[in-house]
This record gives C-alpha cells, structure tokens and sequence, in this order.
C-alpha cells in the first residue's frame, strides 16, 4: 500500500509536473503565446492519461495546473496541487472505504460533491491570483 501511495501521489506528481508543465508548457510559451501554452499542454496532458471517462476533469486540472505554474512561475504549487488530486482519488477509489458511498452514486460522483469542488476550485483560483498580486507587490 505504501509503495502505491508513493507511485502514484509523489512519483507521479512530480513526474508528471515535470514533463507537463515544466518541459512541455515552458517548451510551447517560446514559441505560441500564454493561453495557448497552457491549452496546449493541457490537451496533451489529457490525451496522455488514456482515460475518456475523466477527460473533462483530466482537461481542467491541466488548465489549472498551467495557469497556476505559469502565474507563479514555478512547479511546486502544481505538483502540490497534482499530488494532492491523486492521493484524494486514491482514497476514493478504494472500495473498501465506508464513505465511499457517500461519494458515488451508481458509480459516478455524486452532483453534490461536483458542486462543491467546482466552489473549491473557484475560490481556490481566486486566492491563489489575490496572494500572487500581493506578493509581487512587496
């Protein structure tokens, strides 16, 4: 279990990161501007992961993790970010978990935990822009 943990939260994140957001997009923003980039590589990204059923989600974490990389120029916010998406589907995912019911209905997340991560993401974006304006500020 631990060495799952650690290939799938901490070597897959950095990895991941890495190849993604630091080769990939830094590679794409010298030659297409930002927001290209950061589609760009999200597509990849996705594409990469080989998983139809979490395209969209798959997609929007990759724009996320490219804005946030590209906004704070540097790679620990989104591999922070990426390991903790995997640790969280790792938890739910196992089904031996008693709250799992809570989370999955007839085997799809639940429209009220999708509701309520879509908040989390927002704000999450929000702060993160607000505390990225403050900093370069001082």
């Amino acid at each position: 279990m631990i060495v799952l943990i650690l290939a799938f939260v901490v070597v897959a994140g950095i990895g991941e990161e890495m190849l993604f957001r630091g080769f990939l997009l830094g590679s794409l923003e010298k030659s297409v501007d930002v927001t290209r980039a950061v589609l760009y590589s999200s597509m990849i990204f996705t594409f990469m992961h080989f998983n139809p059923w979490w395209t969209i989600e798959i997609f929007f974490m990759g724009i996320i993790a490219g804005v946030i990389t590209w906004k704070s120029n540097s790679l620990y916010p989104a591999i922070a970010m990426h390991a903790l998406v995997n640790f969280i589907a790792f938890l739910l995912t196992n089904d031996k978990l008693p709250f799992l019911r809570l989370y999955l209905g007839n085997g799809h997340v639940t429209p009220i935990w999708l509701m309520v991560s879509g908040v989390c993401v927002v704000v999450g974006i929000l702060l993160f822009y607000v505390c990225s304006r403050t900093i370069k500020k001082s």
